[in-house]
């Protein structure tokens, strides 16, 4: 198969054919066989979830032994944690992943914030790089096995961090939230522009509470993401505890027909 592939410009993959131009061209850089070895299902196109995910994003307040006795607590409840510590150093990083490492947490849960390079020490197949990194496409050469989200505030940066090759976005802040006090949140119209615009799932986060879910499901959103709401409440998983049954309360018929079958290197569809 040919390897001369015309780049597309961003404005070209808003339209219904420059998602097929991206959807071929991933096929064409990760093989079939390689990528959807999974019988019937290796000829269906991707759907999007029914399921919304959830994601739980640290808030960088909590030291390293608080912060992995709360996410053993949570981990029942929550398909995903960011681990978004900005503020500690690479030891107290390293630390975090060893101890969680060490108690057998399902670190296939993990997801490391802006560092690559400690996800792969650690064997840790997501990283969620924030808005303002600018080596997306640096990363995804120099680590192919790893999978790369994108922090996006925008439309146009959600079509940008497509073309650049994040297997998905989390876009926010849309509702009021302690977090950004004093910047206008976004609301949801633009989130279901985005969703239509792109083919990578699309994640919320800020503000959001379990009586959104419904209306976030409605508009197409692949899951959200919440901080302060788990992380700073005095009963944490309680609260992640509220957010999955708030998901799963609309499910009442658990025939395999109202799951997607995603294969399992696509990790975070």
């Amino acid at each position: 198969m040919s390897k001369t592939l015309i780049p597309l410009l961003p404005e070209q993959v808003r339209t219904c054919v420059g998602k097929w131009e991206v959807f071929l061209k991933r096929i064409h850089i990760c093989p079939l066989m390689t990528t959807y070895p999974y019988g019937k299902w290796s000829f269906c196109l991707p759907k999007r979830r029914i399921l919304l995910r959830l994601i739980a994003v640290t808030n960088d307040k909590l030291c390293v032994e608080q912060l992995v006795k709360t996410l053993f607590e949570i981990v029942p409840y929550v398909d995903r944690v960011i681990l978004r510590e900005r503020n500690k150093t690479v030891d107290e990083l390293e630390q975090l992943l060893s101890c969680l490492r060490e108690r057998d947490f399902p670190m296939e849960k993990c997801v490391v914030h802006g560092n690559p390079k400690l996800a792969m020490n650690y064997h840790i197949p997501t990283v969620q790089l924030p808005g303002s990194n600018d080596e997306l496409k640096v990363y995804r050469e120099r680590y192919p096995m790893i999978q790369f989200g994108k922090s996006i505030h925008s439309i146009e940066e959600a079509v940008k961090a497509e073309y650049e090759g994040a297997q998905y976005a989390l876009y926010g802040h849309i509702f009021p939230t302690a977090c950004k006090e004093g910047v206008p949140s976004r609301g949801t119209k633009e989130v279901a522009r985005i969703v239509k615009d792109i083919s990578i799932p699309l994640y919320v986060i800020g503000g959001i509470l379990p009586e959104h879910i419904p209306h976030l499901k409605a508009i197409g959103v692949s899951g959200i993401a919440v901080m302060s709401t788990i992380f700073e409440h005095a009963q944490p998983a309680m609260m992640a505890k509220k957010y999955h049954e708030s998901i799963y309360k609309e499910v009442t018929n658990h025939d395999e027909n109202h799951y997607v079958k995603w294969p399992a290197t696509n990790v975070f569809q």
